[in-house]
Parts: C-alpha cells; sequence; structure tokens
C-alpha cells in the first residue's frame, strides 16, 4: 500500500547568514588580497643559463668577472685606434649552450688535475680580434680566444668554429673504425686517421680547454722562474720534438739526441703542416694546428689529455708522459676549486 505524505511546513527562515555564504565571501576576500601582492611584489625571473653559470664560476672557480669587451681595450691592445663604424660589441645569448660548455670545460679541467684549475680573473667577450702589424690593421675572423695576465678573451667565432680531433694513431695498415662523422679539407690529414667532425657544443669545450691549457703555461711561468722554467721548457721541447719554430719526430732517437745538444735534428724526420698526420711518425703531433709553436702544441695536448687522454696516449706518448710526469708540480701552482 502506498502512503502519501503531506508536506511539512516549516517556519519562515529567520536573519540568520548561512554558514556556506560565509566561507565563501571569506575565500573571495582572501583571493582578492592574494591578487593584490602578487600585482605588487616583483617577479623574480628563472635563473638564465648565463646567470647560473656566473654563479659557479665565481664561486667555485674564483672568476671576479663575466663581461662583454670594450673598444676602448680593443683599441689599447692593437695600440692603433680601430674603424669605430666596423667596431662591435658582442657577447653569447643568455641562454645560449655555450654557457653550459664554458662551465664544463672548467670541470672537466679540475677533474684531470686534482681538482684544481688556473685562475681565471676575468672572461671577456669580443665580436673579433684586430691585429695590427706592419702599419696594417686586419681583422682576424677565425681567431677563437687569447689568455694572458689572468683575462681568458673569448670571440664570436667560437660558437661557430669545429675543433676536430684525429680518431686515432694513423696506421700504416689504414684500417680504422668509422666515425659518425668526419671532417675533410684539413691539410696534411691524408695519409693518416680520419679526423672527427664534432658537434658546436664538443668544439666549444674543446676550444676553452686549449685556452686553460694557456692559462696553466702561464702559471708556470711566474712560479718556475729562471733556471727552473727554462729545464721545464727545454723538457717539453724534447718530449715534444721541437727545435727552434720547428718540429721533429722526438720517437726517433736521433731527434731526441740533435734536440738534447742543442743540434739540428735530420730534415727526414721534419714534421710540417703538410705530413703531420702521416703514418710514419712514432709520436704523432694532435692537430694540425698544434705545428703553430710550441706552446700551442702544449696547450692542445694538454686539451687532448683532458678530453681524450687515451688518444693523446696513443698518439703521443712522450707528450702524454710529460704531462703526466709534471702534474703533481704544476697542481699547487692552479686554484683549488670551492664549492659552495
Amino acid at each position: 500500500m502506498r502512503i502519501t505524505y503531506e508536506p511539512v511546513q516549516r517556519p519562515a527562515a529567520t536573519s540568520r547568514p548561512d554558514s556556506r555564504n560565509l566561507i565563501t565571501d571569506r575565500y573571495r576576500i582572501q583571493r582578492a588580497v592574494g591578487n593584490l601582492a602578487m600585482q605588487s611584489a616583483p617577479i623574480m625571473p628563472l635563473k638564465t643559463r648565463r646567470g647560473k653559470a656566473e654563479s659557479t664560476l665565481k664561486e667555485k672557480y674564483g672568476v671576479v668577472a663575466v663581461r662583454k669587451g670594450t673598444y676602448d681595450e680593443q683599441w689599447k691592445e692593437t695600440k692603433c685606434k680601430l674603424p669605430l663604424e666596423s667596431w662591435e660589441e658582442w657577447e653569447p645569448a643568455d641562454d645560449a649552450v655555450f654557457w653550459r660548455r664554458l662551465v664544463e670545460s672548467f670541470d672537466d679541467f679540475a677533474k684531470s688535475f686534482g681538482g684544481a684549475a688556473p685562475s681565471v680573473q676575468e672572461i671577456v667577450f669580443f665580436k673579433v680580434k684586430w691585429r695590427f702589424v706592419g702599419g696594417v690593421l686586419s681583422k682576424q675572423s677565425e681567431r677563437i680566444g687569447d689568455f694572458g695576465a689572468g683575462r681568458l678573451a673569448l670571440y664570436q667565432s667560437i660558437e661557430n668554429g669545429s675543433d676536430p680531433l684525429p680518431i686515432a694513431r694513423s696506421n700504416k695498415a689504414n684500417e680504422y673504425d668509422t666515425p659518425p662523422a668526419s671532417s675533410s679539407g684539413i691539410e696534411g690529414q691524408k695519409p693518416g686517421s680520419p679526423i672527427d667532425a664534432p658537434s658546436e657544443g664538443i668544439s666549444i669545450n674543446r676550444h676553452i680547454l686549449h685556452e686553460l691549457g694557456h692559462a696553466l703555461d702561464d702559471a708556470r711561468g711566474p712560479a718556475l722562474i729562471g733556471e727552473k722554467i727554462d729545464t721545464e721548457r727545454n723538457e717539453w721541447n724534447l718530449a715534444a720534438g721541437w727545435y727552434g719554430a720547428s718540429l721533429y719526430d722526438s720517437g726517433v732517437e736521433s731527434v731526441r739526441d740533435a734536440i738534447s745538444t742543442s743540434k739540428q735534428p735530420p730534415i727526414e724526420y721534419q714534421i710540417t703542416p703538410q705530413n703531420w698526420n702521416h703514418p710514419r711518425w712514432i709520436e704523432q703531433p694532435m692537430t694540425h694546428y698544434a705545428l703553430t709553436a710550441a706552446h700551442e702544441d702544449f696547450a692542445e695536448s694538454v686539451m687532448a689529455y683532458i678530453v681524450s687522454r687515451s688518444l693523446l696516449r696513443s698518439r703521443s706518448p712522450r707528450r702524454h708522459q710529460f704531462i703526466e710526469s709534471h702534474k703533481e708540480l704544476w697542481i699547487p701552482l692552479l686554484r683549488t676549486t670551492t664549492e659552495k
């Protein structure tokens, strides 16, 4: 049996407010106040790649300044008034991959040298290197960087300049693993090991490590004054095969004998830009650029020691041994990294 209920008549509502309305109104007020506070407070941007890199370089490696170079600086360096209409300033974009690679280069150096890295006071950026020689002013558009007196100068070409390395020791059988990508058109690369084609990021890393190699060389100078620095530089020349401005195969005993007695080595063992990668050499230089001068060879060898120690040991065992045997003497001349 269905039962029907009549609705119950309730008394009229009193003036007491609904608690749910109170909660809703309170939320609306809080939200309005919060929005007002957000509008009035400064918006803190996320830290850029540059910001993170600068913090690390300053706190961990003691870099004092990272900045754009000025017209006046380059004018003083070249000792010639530069054409103002041709001069441009430059620095990497704040979000460029360059900043990560810059820090990684310092980190890689420190990992290879007992937690120490060269003292770099400033990192300064210029559009291009200017040079004034013999009354002629010119741009060195392919120049990547310079180091001297605690200042690392880097030029825009670092963002697109390739820095290839051989993939192996050059051998007479001409048998090599196939690299993912290879470079061509490098003077003296054939016959010999294929040359890799590094990515932009890897090239930046190699370029900066090369400059830090110069910074290491720079640190040795003031510390090893007089006879000590002369002895060490002579040891490097003997290990690498430098006699004056020419390079010879230091893997050959007669070459070492000649250099150690300040005599001209046999000409048949001279290594030139046209044959630097030839498999007939026992002590093979790491790059074509290494033949520029003994100090450039040193910087290239330090770079190779850090990025591929086994490759340096395979191609240039005497250069590798020189770095290995002197490393502990150099570490006290460097700056121990500081973690904060």
